[in-house]
């Protein structure tokens, strides 16, 4: 027996000494190349039955598709969109591939999801929800402000009867919650927070997290008065805070509940800020598109201030509901003439490139002619990606007349028709989805 085992000793370190001395003749292996990232961007497009979505009960849809461009048949939803209706609203955060949001079938937790191909890789399936957490702040479906700080998600909502916010800080990546907390106001007797205000965050170093606010005093008659400042990003105190004067901008365009959905504040390369407001000019409020230029512009404590002598949006038709920087100097502006209609279903709505250097406002046209006036308010049918923009137009009336997808590139200012979609929908909402990896750490400040 001793002698086997010797043998089996023996012959174990002649292999290894085989295997070693060739090491110096022979080249190793090579080790097997880690796999590349999945990469790609795709088109999810939401659509409604009955009603523009808004914050309607409607049935609503979704479908994702490769891409937007004209030479593809008609994109159809009937019998191939995933139905969220009773399960998801469509006023969602996104980052990368995945939505997050509170869902309506469960509102006690907040949850993560992504769609996906099916097993023929024809068409996308919603998937089962990738995370869920519970919260102690508890929040609602629709109703919370948002912004991204590297890989943690801030969510922060208004508690009016206490006059306080709360907020929760998550990790993007397995929604863990690092910090929650809830704050007090710091305004005179008298004095309210009138609506849920807007949460940004810049996104040149993800250090500095605005707050814009309407206060109000408690008889409700007085005009609403403009208030921003900012957050420490670690317990979301407020550091500092200022007034907007009221011909400057007095109350927002949307509330950041509604920039789940549309966008009302955007920034450009150098990460100067817009913001689209109401000012009061002579006693009415009209539409203005402010900046604050954080190069300059900063008032005696070093505080960013609005750029008094510019607006963005002068001599308005009517009220400015959507802004998205695209490159290049560019920005779309999506409006309402307030003489065609005021409803969410007035063909009055309209798009409209300004140019951020010379000022100038054009409405946008393709082949010299400009885009149709769309029905549907408070909805985001545009989306930006490399300079591009995808302008979504409603259908009109005519048997042939489809929603379909308008394609604007910022560097050359060309203007191309692109997709056409299903007739008989409310065509809402497009979202550009591309894979992205949340970065993951241990981190806990």
């Amino acid at each position: 027996m001793m002698k086997t085992r010797f043998v089996l000793r023996l012959a174990v370190m002649l292999v290894s000494v085989w295997m070693l001395s060739g090491a110096s003749c022979h080249q190793m292996p090579e080790p097997e190349p880690e796999p590349e990232p999945v990469t790609g961007v795709w088109f999810d497009l939401f659509v409604s039955a009955g009603a523009h979505v808004g914050m309607n009960p409607t049935a609503t849809y979704v479908r994702s598709v490769a891409s937007l461009e004209a030479d593809q048949p008609v994109i159809e939803f009937t019998g191939k969109a995933i139905d969220i209706t009773n399960r998801f609203t469509i006023e969602s955060i996104t980052r990368g591939q995945y939505y997050y949001q509170v869902p309506l079938e469960d509102s006690n937790r907040f949850v993560k999801f992504h769609i996906e191909h099916n097993e023929a890789g024809e068409e996308y399936l919603l998937r089962k929800v990738d995370e869920e957490i519970p919260f102690k702040n508890v929040y609602y479906p629709r109703k919370f402000l948002h912004g991204w700080r590297g890989k943690y998600l801030f969510m922060l909502s208004v508690d009016f009867d206490n006059q306080e916010y709360y907020w929760t800080r998550r990790r993007g990546d397995n929604l863990a919650i690092s910090r929650e907390g809830r704050e007090k106001f710091n305004l005179p007797a008298g004095y309210g927070v009138s609506e849920p205000g807007l949460l940004t965050i810049t996104p040149t170093n993800h250090n500095r997290i605005y707050y814009f606010y309407s206060v109000i005093d408690s008889s409700g008659k007085s005009r609403p008065t403009l208030h921003y400042g900012e957050f420490n990003n670690v317990n979301m105190k407020m550091l500092w805070e200022n007034v907007v004067q009221s011909r400057l901008m007095e109350e927002l365009a949307e509330d950041g509940y509604a920039e789940l959905l549309g966008n009302t504040i955007a920034y450009d390369e150098s990460g100067n800020l817009y913001l689209a407001g109401l000012a009061n000019e002579g006693g009415l409020q009209v539409s203005v598109l402010r900046r604050i230029v954080t190069t300059q512009a900063t008032d005696n404590y070093g505080h960013p201030v609005f750029d008094g002598g510019w607006n963005g949006f002068p001599d308005p038709e009517g009220k400015l509901l959507t802004i998205q920087y695209v490159g290049n100097g560019k920005m779309l502006l999506y409006s309402r003439n307030d003489r065609l209609g005021k409803e969410i279903d007035s063909r009055s709505h309209f798009y409209s490139i300004l140019d951020l250097k010379t000022g100038k406002r054009e409405r946008v046209s393709c082949n010299g002619v400009p885009l149709p006036y769309c029905t549907g308010g408070l909805s985001r049918r545009s989306d930006v990606l490399d300079g591009k923009a995808y302008i979504g137009v409603t259908g009109g009336d005519g048997p042939d007349d489809c929603p379909m997808i308008y394609i604007y590139d910022s560097a050359t200012g060309e203007v191309v028709p692109g997709a056409r979609l299903e007739k008989g929908y409310n065509f809402d909402l497009i979202r550009v989805m591309k894979y992205e990896e949340i970065p993951v750490s241990d981190d806990v400040y």
